[in-house]
């Protein structure tokens, strides 16, 4: 069973992108997808479509078989939680400390509080460089430290498949390197991985398919080489 199918999907365009006409894509384990589009707002609409965070104007969007209702957002969190969408557009919901906000992962998936981090998150906060900034509010916190805990909380939700959009755009050279360790062991487990063109000679490395997205059609090529 493939990890995701999107069928007959047709999305709407956002920005001064085209859209998306009736296509399908299916995502399976091991597969790293490099999204090539014409215009960069196409391939933004394709990965928040990917992460349940844009509605189609038709079509049906399956996990592991199961047809997921954009009706009410609610039926969606449950998948989004199995989702990591890393771009410049993640932001934390509350406005409490960093640490707090992470606190909220673990909390939900062993149904129970605490006070300290499980090790493989504070572990990725060190590696990140920002464990002596989870006391701080996100307002009181430098943008790239931001983003950075907020790709800890993604990548530690543990996700069945992982988005990642224009990453590159808002890292500096010495942390996206540090934030491209962290991918590559996740591309060791198998678990898939999407990642924009912003995302240049990371993504060309390692990818094994490329989506095309052109003129408001969408091609899929697989079986690529480096």
């Amino acid at each position: 069973m493939a990890l995701l199918e999107l069928n007959h999907y047709v999305l709407a365009p956002i920005g001064s992108g085209k859209g998306i006409g009736a296509f399908q894509f299916v995502l399976n384990e091991g597969d790293i997808y490099f999204v090539n589009a014409g215009m960069a707002d196409d391939a933004n609409l394709f990965l928040r479509a990917l992460a349940t965070l844009i509605r189609p104007e038709r079509g049906t969007y399956e996990f592991k078989g199961e047809r997921l209702d954009f009706s009410d957002y609610r039926n969606l969190l449950p998948y989004k939680r199995r989702i990591a969408y890393v771009s410049p557009y993640s932001r934390f919901i509350s406005n409490r400390t960093l640490l707090d906000n992470l606190l909220l992962i673990p909390s939900y998936f062993e149904n129970a509080t605490s006070q300290t981090l499980p090790a493989p998150m504070m572990e990725m906060c060190r590696q990140f460089q920002i464990e002596d900034q989870l006391c701080l509010r996100p307002a009181q916190v430098d943008p790239e430290s931001l983003r950075l805990a907020v790709i800890v909380r993604e990548l530690s939700k543990e996700p069945e498949f992982i988005v990642v959009d224009g990453l590159r755009d808002f890292l500096g050279y010495r942390k996206f390197h540090l934030v491209v360790e962290v991918l590559q062991k996740a591309l060791q487990t198998g678990r898939p991985l999407v990642f924009s063109a912003a995302d240049g000679e990371f993504a060309k490395k390692y990818r094994n398919k490329e989506i095309v997205i052109a003129d408001r059609m969408l091609t899929v090529k697989d079986n690529l080489h480096s």
